[in-house]
């Protein structure tokens, strides 16, 4: 029983790597939907002010940055 190794660690860093490359991929598109519903609410006129364009930027930062992980990720496995 338990995780068996190779010498250098290749299969648990593979599984990490999969875990984080699906977890980033779901962050981004959370981050879309968030997004997606905040400028639909602007455009409808049921939300104004400067702080829901800087959740709406929050947002499309995370999702950016997420994106850009599991690309990093998927390049490496």
């Amino acid at each position: 029983m338990g995780i068996k190794l190779s010498s250098d660690g290749s299969d648990l860093r593979g599984r990490f790597g999969t875990v984080l490359y699906w977890c980033s991929l779901a962050i981004a598109f959370a981050c879309s939907i968030a997004t997606s519903i905040i400028l639909m609410a602007i455009i409808r006129g049921k939300l104004s002010g400067s702080e829901v364009w800087m959740a709406a930027e929050f947002f499309v930062a995370v999702g950016v940055v997420a994106v850009g992980v599991s690309r990093a990720v998927d390049s490496r496995l």
